[in-house]
């Protein structure tokens, strides 16, 4: 074989030195397809800015439909053993499959990611829909799933058409049913390639897309390395028994698990940490007759939190604290029935939140301090007896005022409403195998919040709550019974010294209980605080 294949070597010694030839791998991968896409692309545009389609599809949308499918297709038959002869291929070339099997496939991609990005950069110039970072968002992880998919499914199956024709039927199926497969399968999301951003939180798309590239060059990396056994790739050995696949599988799909959960845990903590920039919307204490003032407070680390107080008549206040992500705005319903029955009402954006200072969310490890700055500015007054103070906190709020009421002797009493959890101990014990598993991977991620906060983490609230004593504290709950609220609020009633006393919701959903019945509702938090704050 090797005098035979001589004079060819030979004839190809200069291609030989440099070790890829776009020429070849050019012809070999074709230019059909990114013509057609570029031919099909165009048409999209044109019929959309004529108006001339059922449906007006967003330019993006038409990139992100094409490119996937045109790509695979190219995937498909770019080292198939029904598309080249053995012999021209060892002939051609003195290099390694993988390295042929690497460059055909990015002389392909950059075809097509060619007619992408100038069909992006018409889109975003013909229509004005924005830069063009989101367009590239849109079509470039779909196409590197596809290709690398299909281009996986043909080294495994060696047969290009059948992997044509699955590259067909899975861009069908995505393509049309893939939103209803999702609604019935959520963990489809992950994959589903022609998802929409409007459709899904920010995170949520942000998850798919990493997931998707990450899978597409996962498929790739395997296709290519399936390519090292020259001898069954050019069909002189039989494909490897369906045993030696069955055997590995299980350590591929759990290398493949374990990455995609390190992903999303890695996304969830960003998102869990940036700012948040919610207005404070839409109304004001004005606006429910209670005369405000707008204060500025300074937390210990020189962070200015944004806030409005309304003057106490009685010598008592109240500190409200928000949940995570929203702002001081949404303590207004608990505020008005304070301020009606007399006393001082403390509201600010916690830090990083709406017009708060701070360049991250702390998860409310850091807030406890911040306590200490609105505490120091209630004591200030002279319309409120620095003895009268306690606090309230819904959700992130409610785990804050927790803690800082443990932390700080000068909150006399504390109320919270669906209170967050500040460390994985503060989770109920597993009962199950599932629950273990959830109980391990809240360690995980809190150990990463941690990290990428730079920050110690939190000292449990069930390690702290006991400190609250002999302070009142009334816990309040909804949701059902084994609902996931219910079942923290308990365990943290479990853990709490007397006096305390908890409330159950069950027909209310996470901070929903003031609106499912605001008469009783505004009557246990004010009688809460008159025996608390004022019948001393």
């Amino acid at each position: 074989m090797s005098n035979l294949l001589q004079p060819f070597h030979n004839q190809n010694a200069l291609a030989n030195v440099w070790p890829i030839d776009w020429r070849v791998s050019l012809r070999r991968t074709g230019i059909w397809l990114p013509l057609v896409s570029a031919v099909v692309i165009g048409s999209g545009f044109v019929l959309s800015w004529l108006g001339k389609t059922a449906v007006t599809w967003h330019p993006l949308r038409i990139i992100e439909a094409i490119l996937p499918l045109s790509f695979a297709l190219q995937a498909a038959f770019a080292l198939p053993p029904d598309g080249e002869p053995t012999l021209e291929l060892l002939s051609s070339y003195k290099r390694p499959l993988p390295l042929i099997g690497l460059e055909r496939l990015l002389t392909a991609f950059l075809a097509q990611a060619s007619i992408g990005l100038i069909a992006t950069f018409l889109g975003v110039s013909l229509f004005d829909i924005g830069a063009i970072d989101p367009g590239l968002i849109r079509w470039l992880p779909p196409t590197l799933f596809f290709g690398g998919t299909i281009f996986l499914v043909v080294q495994l199956t060696r047969q290009g058409t059948q992997g044509a024709l699955i590259a067909i039927l899975l861009w069908g199926g995505l393509f049309f049913g893939g939103n209803a497969a999702m609604l019935r399968w959520p963990f489809l999301q992950w994959v589903h390639a022609f998802l929409q951003p409007e459709a899904v939180s920010p995170a949520n798309y942000a998850q798919n897309r990493v997931s998707l590239t990450l899978f597409g060059l996962f498929f790739t990396t395997f296709g290519l390395w399936l390519l090292r056994d020259q001898e069954r790739v050019l069909g002189w050995r039989s494909k490897q028994p369906f045993t030696y696949w069955a055997k590995r599988a299980p350590a591929y799909l759990l290398g493949t698990a374990v990455l995609v959960y390190l992903v999303s845990v890695g996304l969830w903590i960003d998102e869990q940490i940036q700012r948040s920039e919610a207005p404070v919307c839409c109304l004001t204490p004005s606006d429910l007759d209670m005369a405000y003032e707008s204060v500025q407070l300074t937390a210990a680390d020189g962070i200015t939190l944004a806030g409005w107080y309304v003057p106490s008549s009685n010598g008592a206040a109240v500190i409200l604290l928000h949940g995570y992500g929203g702002h001081r705005a949404m303590m207004l319903p608990q505020a008005q029935a304070l301020a009606k029955a007399g006393f001082g009402v403390l509201l600010y954006d916690l830090r990083g939140h709406s017009e708060s200072g701070g360049d991250q969310r702390t998860f409310g490890w850091a807030d406890v301090a911040d306590v200490e700055a609105a505490i120091a500015y209630l004591q200030s007054r002279a319309d409120v007896e620095p003895e009268r103070i306690g606090i309230f906190g819904f959700s992130m709020g409610g785990q804050i005022a927790l803690r800082a009421t443990a932390q700080l002797n000068n909150l006399q009493a504390v109320m919270v409403d669906g209170p967050g959890f500040a460390n994985a101990d503060d989770l109920p014990p597993p009962q199950n195998g599932r629950e273990q598993i959830v109980q391990l991977g809240s360690q995980i991620t809190f150990q990463g919040l941690a990290w990428r906060m730079g920050l110690e983490q939190e000292t449990a609230v069930i390690d702290q709550i006991d400190h609250i004593s002999p302070r009142p504290l009334l816990l309040i709950a909804t949701g059902p019974a084994d609902g996931v609220e219910q079942q923290i609020v308990h365990h943290f009633y479990n853990h709490a010294a007397e006096p305390k006393s908890i409330w159950t919701i069950p027909e209310a959903t996470h901070g929903t209980g003031f609106s499912i019945d605001p008469a009783a509702y505004a009557q246990k938090l004010v009688r809460f605080f008159e025996e608390a704050l004022l019948e001393k």
